[in-house]
């Protein structure tokens, strides 16, 4: 393995630099854990709320009662096989007293009802702990953050190639389109490729799962409405996922190694050791930039369209996360994570546009298949923005957070 060098050795006594995070939701949040529950498998309308069935006990009792009535296990267990919760509810098997979450035979109820009316709807799943808690993964702040400052290094960055042509088949995969970029920037010049992943600098940075929400009143049922479609139509697809709504607080931990401040490749991120103390400063400057960035674009983009109706609520949320970037702490910053923020939010999108001539531009967008014909220089990504419609109204953009960071001593 090809040994890294640095400019100064790194104390061996120094230990990790931990700063606490403070994430409080300034609109609705979603993380998705990649489960969507089926509507009669996985919950049950029934009384103007969703509710969650803990299947295990659920099925559990409802099989001792039936095991009462019809005289053997066996013939219960054929009695209730295959059978929806809705089924089970008609039949007499699921009652009005079990809709109690004190029995602990499902694990919570959402006010509200699926965007479906065959009793056939999907929620996608919030990410959430062992008992039942959403939190907001570590790996999803730390993904935020990275690509904030891969944005901002592409901004710098006058070398080519932006953009990483590994094939995949016949076509090329966009998941290493960043690749060469991310290691220009983020593993010391003379690792070999082999050894590039051991050697990122954010290997450096860990970010902790948050704890559950503070003083939260749990999840919401949530309508994600996409607008426009992309034929032009004014409301495109729905779809229904829990959400963690505005004004929930959570607290997580960010760690760093010290050696991220004494590597030759770290110092053209402006990490020095003489910065390690100043490390939340540069990050917060760093992702407060881009931040004013995005919500120019998403700003400018809803009031191209303020004459649909559709489009005042978003306004005015925007409006407010605005006034929040405005007064702003020095430890403090927005950004948008989770689920709706897009395509621009992840990757250097905002940087290729601005960069790549026409040429360049054509063969990106047909290389990756990006919507050949549709998608041009002058028509930003994205084409579609996700809107939360919380109990049938049309409200919020997804995913603005506020963070802020504080040194643990």
């Amino acid at each position: 393995m090809t040994e890294r060098t640095t400019e100064k050795a790194v104390p061996r006594s120094m230990e990790k630099i931990r700063y606490r995070l403070q994430i409080t939701t300034l609109t609705p949040l979603h993380v998705g854990s990649g489960v969507a529950m089926q509507e009669g498998m996985d919950f049950i309308a029934h009384d103007k709320w969703l509710w969650v069935a803990h299947q295990g006990k659920l099925m559990e009792a409802i099989l001792a009662e039936a095991e009462k009535k019809v005289g053997n296990l066996a013939a219960a267990a054929e009695a209730i096989t295959d059978m929806t919760l809705y089924e089970l509810r008609d039949a007499g098997w699921l009652r009005n007293e079990h809709f109690d979450l004190d029995k602990h035979l499902f694990r919570y109820r959402l006010q509200g009802k699926t965007s479906t009316t065959d009793k056939r709807g999907r929620l996608a799943a919030q990410m959430k702990d062992v008992y039942g808690q959403p939190y907001v993964p570590g790996s999803t702040l730390k993904g935020a953050l990275r690509s904030v400052l891969l944005r901002a290094a592409a901004e710098q960055d006058q070398n080519a190639p932006l953009i990483s042509r590994w094939r995949r088949g016949r076509g090329f995969d966009g998941r290493f389109a960043a690749q060469e970029l991310e290691q220009r920037h983020f593993v010391p010049a003379n690792v070999e490729r082999r050894d590039v992943p051991n050697y990122d600098l954010w290997r450096a940075v860990q970010v902790t799962d948050s704890g559950k929400p503070e003083e939260s009143d749990g999840l919401h049922l949530g309508h994600a409405l996409v607008f426009p479609t992309k034929s032009g139509g004014e409301r495109g697809i729905v779809i229904d996922l829990e959400i963690i709504p505005a004004g929930t607080t959570f607290t997580a931990e960010l760690r760093i190694d010290p050696w991220l401040f004494y590597s030759p490749e770290a110092a053209k991120l402006g990490f020095l050791p003489q910065h390690l103390a100043q490390f939340d400063r540069r990050l917060v400057r760093t992702v407060v930039n881009d931040s004013r960035k995005r919500l120019m674009e998403e700003i400018t983009y809803f009031q191209s369209r303020s004459n649909q109706p559709n489009f005042q609520r978003p306004i005015y949320h925007l409006d407010q996360v605005a006034d929040v970037y405005t007064k702003l702490q020095k430890n403090e910053m927005v950004m948008q994570i989770g689920k709706g923020p897009g395509w621009q939010s992840k990757t250097i999108g905002r940087v290729l546009v601005e960069r790549l001539n026409q040429q360049e531009f054509d063969a990106f967008v047909t290389d990756f298949d990006m919507g050949r014909g549709y998608w041009t220089q002058d028509r930003p990504l994205p084409f579609t923005r996700q809107i939360v419609s919380e109990w049938g109204v049309v409200d919020a953009p997804m995913g603005w957070v506020k963070i802020g960071l504080e040194p643990v001593k």
